[in-house]
């Protein structure tokens, strides 16, 4: 009972291989996946692109850079120096003095407006507390703003770019009270 198979039903070798699963052509799911997230991330990097790029060349994460041109505006003001004005601003400024100091000033606006009295364009307080928003959308590659309260009880909007990686004062534009106090 217990006699071994004959000689020539043995097999000699390894022992019989399954047959090799079928190899499916096209992407996986997950390759699928992988290319909805690329394409994506494509078209949102293109659509957002020219915001992205603002946003970091304005440095949008610290608002140091403005906040000290606008302190260095205020100290050429005080001090009457003229020279330091017109470095600190994209375009001369327009100036008036009187008895030897700065009575008015223009940055920016619109030709022939006339220069606006020191007490107007000067914040009445320190810029640290002041309002700065970006805009990434200008034409220019964007801006900053710092609206503070003035002088002369209105408020103060100055705008600057960077230019040459350098901000410059744009702008400088006051409001009445009447006006600061309405949102108009």
């Amino acid at each position: 009972m217990g006699e071994a198979a004959p000689p020539e039903r043995q097999q000699a070798g390894p022992p019989p291989q399954p047959p090799a699963a079928k190899r499916r052509r096209g992407l996986s799911v997950g390759a699928l996946v992988v290319l909805l997230l690329g394409a994506v991330a494509v078209a949102a990097g293109m659509w957002f692109g020219p915001e992205i790029r603002t946003s970091v060349a304005l440095q949008r994460w610290s608002a140091a850079g403005p906040r000290n041109v606008v302190r260095q505006f205020v100290a050429a003001l005080d001090r009457g120096d003229t020279e330091a004005l017109s470095a600190l601003c994209y375009q001369p400024p327009t100036i008036e003095t009187q008895e030897g100091r700065i009575s008015a000033v223009r940055v920016g606006g619109l030709a022939g407006q006339p220069p606006r009295p020191v007490a107007e364009v000067t914040p009445s307080a320190s810029t640290d507390a002041a309002k700065v928003g970006y805009d990434t959308r200008g034409k220019r590659g964007g801006y900053a703003n710092i609206t503070a309260p003035n002088q002369a009880g209105g408020e103060v909007t100055f705008q600057l770019q960077r230019i040459d990686g350098a901000w410059k004062l744009t702008s400088v534009l006051p409001r009445h009270a009447a006006v600061a106090n309405t949102g108009g």
